[in-house]
Order: C-alpha cells, then structure tokens, then sequence
C-alpha cells in the first residue's frame, strides 16, 4: 500500500472512472456492486469477462509506465463462472463468493480465473492459461483449480497486441467521453422514479455499444452525483467531454422524457429532444425511448468529434483525429475526397494498427470505391475491402460497424445470406444502429425480400432521418418499393434520392425503372441518356446487375424495365 493512502484512493477512483466502468459496458458487462477500493460486475459471456478484464489491466498498465515501477498502481482481478442470486438488489451466492477468493490469490497486476471460466473459452477468444494448481479456498469444501491469463504467443491476432478492445490502450484514452446523468424526475412517485433510474442504466449501456466514445455512469463513481448542477462543473468533475442529461415526467397515464445534449467545455446545448409516449407498457417505453435516443445521440456526436478534428492543425492530431478526419472526408462522397479519406485512416492505423473504428473507415472507403467504379479494378477492391472488415472484427468482435462493413462487402461479392446475417448480428450488437436496419434493407432487396426490405429500411428513418447517407437509404427503399409493384411510390421516393445525390447510381436506376413501369418512356429514356453520358462504356445489363439480385427474375425485371427505357 502507497504510503499516501488519500492519493492512492484518488488514483483508483480516477482509473474506476476512465477505464475500469466504461470498460465493463463496452463488453456488456453491468457492475453489481462498488465497494469503493473494488467492484463486482457480471458478464454475457465468459470470454466478455476476459476480454474486459485483460482490457482493464492493460490500460492501466499503459496509464503507469511513465511511474517508477515501485510507485506505479496495479489491480488483482479474479474471474469465476456460474449463477448468482439476486434478491431485494443485493447480489450474492457461491459464485460470488469464489470469484472474490480467486482475486485475492492473484498478484497484483494479473487475472485469475477458476476452470469453469476457462472451459467456456474457446481458441477463438486469443489467449492462454497458465495453470496455478489446486488451491482450497475458504468455505469451499472441495479443492478448485486455478489459472492465470496470459498473453498468447505469436500467432494470426499478434498485430492487434493480444488484448485489444476498441482501440489500443493510448488510443483508448484518446477517445471522446459521455457522462450520462441520472434523469431528473418528479420524485414522488417511486414507479417513476425507478423508471428514470432504469432509463439512465439502458442509455448508458446502449451509448456504450457505439464503441467509439466511452460512456460514464456518475452514480457508479461517487454518492451524491450531480442532477442539476451546471454541465460545464459535471463535466470537469467526471473529466468527460460530453454531458447527457434530462427529465422525466408522468401524468394523466402519459410518460414524457426530455434529454439534452451539452458540450461540457463551453456548456452550450448541441441536440435536445422530448418524446412522449403512453405510460401503459412501462418496458416498451423504455426501450422505445433508449432505441430512439442512442441512434440520435451517435448521429450527434459523429458530426461535433469531426468537425473538432477538421479544425486542429496538423501538428495537433492523434490516431483518434486522423480517423475522425478520414471519416469527414469519406462522407463528401466523392472520388477525390473517398482517396483522400484512404489516406487518412492508412495515417491513423500506422500510429495505431488496432483502432478498430480506422479499419472499418478503410474498408467502408474501399467497398465505395469498388461500388462507385471509382477504382480500376471494381473486384479487387471490393475483396479488399472484405479483408479490412474482417481485420476490424479481429480488432473488436462488438464493433457493430464493422460486421456491417463485412455484409456490405458480401453482399457486392454475391454472398446474400451472408450479408444479411451480418447485417442482423450488427442490430444484435446496436439495434439503434439505423445505417444497420437500411443495409439489412438493401440486403433484403437483392435476395427478393423486398417487403421486409421496405420495412427494415423504414426502421432506420424511424430512428434518424437525416445524415450524409439519406440519399442511399432512398434509393435504397425506391429500388424495394419497385421489385414490390408499387411503382408510384418507387418513383417518388427515387425523385426525393435523385435531388440529394443526382449522380448516385442506384437513384438514377430506381428512377428509370420506375418511369419505365408507369409507361413514361420520354423521362425514362431522358435518365438512360444523362447514365451513358457519365458511363458511356456501361452495358445495360452490367447496370442492372449493379446491385447483385440472388434470384434471375429480379435482375430480368431490371433488365425488362432498361429495355422499356430504350437502353438495348
């Protein structure tokens, strides 16, 4: 123990704040129980546990090399596997019981764990266990045998340095935070009341599934957290870049919930918004509500981290920046800044070969550009782009945009199936992931689905109806709407994509095609001119295979509706 035990107890307190809580929601985890020098949390999954844990050691880790290794602050963490009995809020059982003797085994600095833990890893979790022998442990009756997690030996993972969560342990610290503040309800009423804790809890963890900013609970960090108090103050107490708070209210069987969006260095209000909702269905409600407000928040943050980034000078960036930079550019959607984003995530994945969230941003480039033809080799492109989603899972299994990007790239690779289910596990993962809901749309359509198309795609406007994507969602849904006979909305909703993006690929198709079935050959044909003249090479039936259709009849009606249009 440091001889300074206050400073010591600010040191934990400060790593329980940054790394330790928003590391167990990003793995979905949820703690249990604070004792204030230790914490209990719970886990879907025995390889989430080891994951968080190793994640929790190594940041540290990273945070106290510059420390004089006598000085520098470590953690025992001891890890078991069972069910635990939950009565009254209060948490306890064997299972408990165990994991708390195990991590009084470990050595400062190490994770340790009980073989149940171990038999539920599998070769694909990245690491190894050192056997530390039979060990009695007190009021157990029967001996355990007990492991220590190490890092693996070099093997296909080594370039992601073993233990990777997100990002590597600096860029983990290099990552925008939210604080997410209970919500201020009218404290009367207990129903309500547990509702506004409930609802602090579920944002918190859903914000957490973006993994791209970390997410604070500041009732998990000290009593007495801030309800009212000025953003700017919470902020600097939770040393967190972003303040989310609001106010709940319940009357005559209705339920409003207001939140609000603060910029925590200057306390002006970025985003705010009121739903109201029956009371009736109180987990309807909740998830409605967390569903609604998780979509909006991502959307919200994406644009202030990028427009932050865009205005450092270049001697300023990190890893973070350049990614956030690259993602600004990618959004133009065009060729030129499409290279110019390559190039920036290709700067921040040599500062940081493991951040995830500049991986995908490499793929997503790669995929536009195979799909645009913007590259010389569509193909190569495209498979090049499956390889960067596929090292972005590699780098963060519960990254949600990475899976997409992995069905993106399926997809346009012929894999329909595929590219659905990783579609729907990156809903799993998010579902208030909107860009997700729309893909699985797309997906939907190209595998003659297109019903469940129009209904996915609708999904994703319902949870946010702008962005630098709303064009391809249109055409998206005008290309569904088409395949589904129902040409008059085809029609209006390829108009709406067409005047977002006039040059957009699959708007212009949905718009022939749709003048073509309502027998308007002049402006169908008008639409054949303007894609020739940008593509003079282009075959009609290259274009209609653009979008890769499992099924011969849909490409046929495509094709049937070209030929309508004049384009033989």
């Amino acid at each position: 123990m440091f001889a300074d035990e206050e400073g010591t107890h600010r040191r934990l307190m400060h790593y329980f704040k940054s790394v330790v809580f928003p590391t167990v929601l990003k793995y979905k985890g949820k703690v249990l129980r604070n004792t204030g020098d230790g914490f209990l949390a719970e886990f879907p999954s025995a390889s989430a546990a080891v994951s968080c844990a190793s994640t929790i050691q190594r940041s540290i880790m990273v945070m106290e090399k510059t420390n004089p290794r006598p000085e520098r602050f470590q953690l025992r963490i001891g890890l078991n596997f069972g069910e635990v009995v939950v009565e009254n809020d209060m948490v306890y059982g064997d299972t408990i019981n165990v994991a708390a003797r195990v991590e009084s085994l470990a050595r400062p600095g190490t994770i340790w764990l009980t073989e149940s833990v171990k038999n539920q890893l599998t070769e694909a979790t990245y690491f190894d266990c050192l056997d530390r022998g039979q060990h009695y442990l007190k009021n157990i009756p029967v001996p355990l045998k007990l492991y220590e997690l190490t890092p693996p030996e070099a093997d296909a993972r080594a370039k992601f340095d073993n233990i990777n969560p997100v990002v590597s342990g600096v860029s983990e610290l290099l990552l925008p935070s939210i604080a997410v503040l209970p919500l201020n309800s009218d404290g009367g009423d207990p129903i309500v009341n547990r509702l506004a804790q409930d609802l602090q809890q579920s944002l918190a963890a859903r914000l957490g599934s973006w993994r791209w900013f970390r997410v604070v609970l500041p009732e998990l960090l000290f009593a007495g957290s801030p309800k009212e108090s000025d953003a700017i103050e919470t902020a600097r107490a939770l040393d967190v870049r972003y303040v989310l708070r609001g106010t709940l209210r319940s009357a005559q069987a209705r339920v409003r919930v207001g939140v609000e969006l603060i910029d925590g260095a200057s306390g002006y209000q970025i985003w705010a918004t009121v739903l109201e909702r029956s009371a009736h269905r109180r987990l309807s409600i909740e998830d409605e509500i967390v569903t609604r407000v998780g979509a909006l928040i991502d959307s919200q943050l994406q644009r202030s981290e990028r427009r932050r980034a865009m205005a450092k000078l270049p001697d300023q960036v990190d890893a973070y920046d350049l990614m956030q930079k690259g993602y600004w550019h990618y959004t133009r959607r065009t060729k030129s800044h499409n290279e110019r984003a390559i190039r920036l995530f290709s700067e921040a994945l040599e500062y940081d070969p493991t951040l995830a969230p500049a991986i995908t941003g490499k793929a997503a480039c790669l995929f536009w550009a195979g799909q645009s033809r913007w590259a010389d080799d569509a193909d190569a492109s495209l498979r090049l782009g499956l390889k960067y989603a596929q090292d972005a899972i590699l780098a963060d299994e519960y990254y949600p945009a990475a899976h997409l990007m992995l069905g993106q790239s399926l997809l346009f690779l012929g894999q329909q199936d595929a590219a659905i289910a990783a579609a729907r596990h990156a809903i799993d993962l998010n579902p208030s992931y909107a860009g997700a809901w729309a893909f699985l749309g797309h997906a939907q359509t190209a595998a003659g689905k297109s019903r469940g198309a129009i209904r996915s795609i609708k999904r994703a406007f319902q949870l946010t109806s702008h962005g630098s994507r709303r064009f391809m969602w249109l055409s998206n849904l005008a290309i569904a709407h088409f395949h589904a006979n129902e040409f008059e909305h085809a029609l209006h909703v390829a108009q709406e994509a067409s005047h977002l993006r006039p040059d957009h690929w699959l708007g212009n198709q949905a718009l022939i095609v749709a003048h073509a079935a309502l027998g308007r050959a002049d402006d169908a044909r008008h639409l054949v001119d303007k894609v020739r003249t940008n593509e003079p090479a282009l075959e009609p039936a290259q274009y209609a295979n653009r979008l890769p259709y499992q099924r011969d009849v849909d490409r046929t009606r495509i094709m049937d509706a070209l030929t309508r249009a004049g384009w033989t």
